[in-house]
């Protein structure tokens, strides 16, 4: 399945997809319609870890295991971030998705607190505690960027851990995933696309939409 904006694929996103020869790129489609792109995959993290040697700012594959592709969030003007973790590989999938007005990358944890994001909350969307909140860069050994509550020595909600705790690594809203799998990914389109074109993707069918926005 391709989207394609004016006829052409969305090549800020696409230009920056750095190991195209590893993977190919994870595009998801919410029941809602929206697109989304995956930025980071980090499955089986007790065993697997990042090194903080990594360059997260360029992206990194270490193997199917962990990759990051942090520079995609330097494709985008508007940051809606969607989060999909499982504590194990039996436990149920949680989802947290917000919209933040600031690149991950560069943005402080004052630029992304709590009251400064926007969470959507339905149905299939869980609401996290007062401590957590947008994604955002860190000074900190253990991670790249964090969502939690500004303290960086706090490194819960950690995307690129290179360190474990508890068996696993901290993932979003408290959680210790172990034998499950922490997904980030960036929304790469808007509600502007067609009912039509949106059935075509649940049909996994190419996408041409000459509306096409990205947000």
């Amino acid at each position: 399945m391709s989207v394609y904006k004016n006829g052409i694929w969305n090549n800020n996103y696409m230009n920056n997809y750095s190991f195209q020869t590893a993977i190919n790129p994870v595009i998801i489609t919410e029941p809602d319609g929206s697109i989304w792109i995956q930025v980071l995959h980090h499955n089986n993290p007790a065993s697997y870890i990042f090194s903080n040697s990594d360059s997260f700012a360029n992206g990194v594959y270490k193997d199917t295991n962990r990759w990051a592709q942090f520079n995609l969030f330097d494709s985008a003007t508007k940051w809606e971030i969607l989060v999909k973790e499982k504590t194990t590989d039996t436990a149920n999938e949680s989802k947290f998705r917000w919209v933040q007005n600031y690149n991950p990358n560069i943005a402080t944890y004052s630029n992304v607190a709590p009251a400064n994001i926007t969470f959507i909350t339905t149905t299939g969307y869980t609401t996290p505690s007062s401590n957590y909140g947008g994604a955002y860069k860190v000074a900190s050994a253990n991670t790249y960027i964090c969502c939690n509550n500004g303290t960086e020595g706090n490194w819960w909600g950690a995307f690129g851990a290179s360190a474990r705790h508890n068996g696993g690594i901290p993932a979003y809203n408290q959680a210790v995933v172990t034998t499950g799998y922490l997904d980030v990914y960036l929304r790469i389109d808007n509600d502007s696309l067609s009912i039509t074109d949106k059935a075509k993707i649940f049909q996994n069918q190419d996408i041409v939409a000459n509306d096409f926005i990205e947000i």
